[in-house]
């Protein structure tokens, strides 16, 4: 036998095998996605709690401690996100209501993980900014109102986010029973 042949030979029996196998089974089923809202609800319920609180020293090292731990918290914030995002893309919904939620969600959780992103990289330039301008008042107070200028405008896309979820998680909560094909 030749390289060629076998090459080939080893192509068929991959595409004969993947055949045989099917396409993955796609869990299509709105309980699932109603589970999927419950454990997104809770988590959020617990990123809330989760507080850090303003350096009492008003000098820039403490400010930048604080403007790290909080970019930290936002990334991690936004890994959870991503994961919830993933698992409600992968999720096929049996009726058009929960469809509808399904995607209301996700374009909520990629608003939020946006917003998420923008807000750790904010701080984390601001972090960065402290240090640069240590011995300056007015490029410490230009770095906090830049700050502030960024996080208002990420929040504001976070809000849409949050506002996209709730409403999509209640088009899901709302969705009726599939009901099964008479035979």
């Amino acid at each position: 036998m030749s390289r060629v042949s076998r090459s080939s030979t080893l192509v068929l029996l991959a595409m004969v095998g993947a055949a045989a196998l099917g396409p993955p089974a796609a869990s299509a089923s709105d309980a699932n996605l109603r589970t999927l809202v419950a454990k997104q609800a809770a988590s959020d319920k617990k990123a809330d709690k989760v507080k850090i609180t303003e350096p009492n020293s008003r000098s820039p090292q403490a400010f930048n401690r604080f403007y790290r731990r909080y970019a930290n918290l936002a990334e991690k914030s936004e890994k959870t996100v991503d994961r919830f995002r993933t698992a409600f893309a992968h999720e096929v919904a049996e009726t058009a209501e929960a469809e509808r939620g399904r995607i209301l969600v996700l374009r909520g959780l990629r608003d939020e993980s946006n917003a998420l992103g923008d807000i750790g990289h904010a701080f984390r330039r601001a972090a960065s900014r402290m240090l640069k301008y240590r011995y300056s008042q007015r490029g410490l107070r230009s770095a906090q109102r830049r700050l502030a200028r960024e996080v208002t405008k990420a929040s504001k896309i976070g809000t849409r986010g949050d506002e996209r979820v709730k409403s999509g998680a209640k088009a899901i909560k709302a969705a009726p029973a599939p009901t099964s094909p008479a035979a």
